[in-house]
């Protein structure tokens, strides 16, 4: 297991259910995943089921980007458009207990 998934600390609300981490924004109904978009070289983590969106910091903490509440809005402030941004993967299982 790699040092980044053993320190990895969770968002306010997140919970942990069978190694997957869920949103607290959708009352824990979707699995966060792990992705980098097409047009960006920034991991984000975004919620299967409402696009919650997090960022991670240098200290491996999650947190929220003011104004940027759901993967559409940060899409359409980073880069204009829809149509030609697309996530190149879908993480899973990017969390893991110690």
């Amino acid at each position: 297991m790699s040092d980044l998934k053993k320190s990895i600390k969770l968002f306010d609300g997140m919970k942990l259910i069978n190694g997957k981490v869920y949103c607290p924004l959708c009352e824990e109904n979707g699995p966060i995943f792990k992705t980098r978009l097409n047009r960006d070289k920034l991991d984000i983590y975004v919620c299967d089921e409402c696009d919650g969106l997090w960022f991670m910091n240098n200290d491996y903490v999650l947190y929220e980007k003011e104004g940027m509440q759901n993967l559409e809005e940060y899409i359409e402030k980073q880069f204009g458009d829809l149509e030609k941004t697309y996530l190149l993967y879908f993480d899973y299982d990017w969390y893991k207990e110690q």
